[in-house]
């Protein structure tokens, strides 16, 4: 199924609206065209929909498309990166997990 994702640089986010709810993926602008991807949330009604994906496939296509390089501080998009590896040259920093 195909998402439309919208993005709403004023509000520093990405969106999907489905079904009269909103997901979104929020981020912060960083000096050196660094983006931290803070968070990801969907609502419980349209979970399971491939949403959340959507979000951070089209985040991580903006920040290649415009030069900027990211923070996956969301664990979604951290997980999403480490499963996807042709997206790991757009991290620009990325915290040790605290069991290493």
């Amino acid at each position: 199924m195909e998402h439309t994702v919208i993005h709403e640089p004023d509000a520093h986010r990405f969106i999907v609206r489905e079904l009269g709810h909103e997901a979104y993926l929020l981020y912060y602008e960083l000096p050196d065209k660094v983006l931290d991807y803070a968070e990801t949330q969907t609502p419980n009604e349209i979970r399971g929909r491939g949403i959340a994906t959507a979000l951070i496939r089209f985040a991580l296509g903006y920040a290649r498309d415009n030069g900027y390089r990211i923070v996956p501080r969301c664990s979604f998009v951290s997980t999403y990166i480490d499963r996807h590896h042709e997206y790991a040259d757009l991290v620009a920093e990325r915290p040790v997990p605290r069991w290493e």
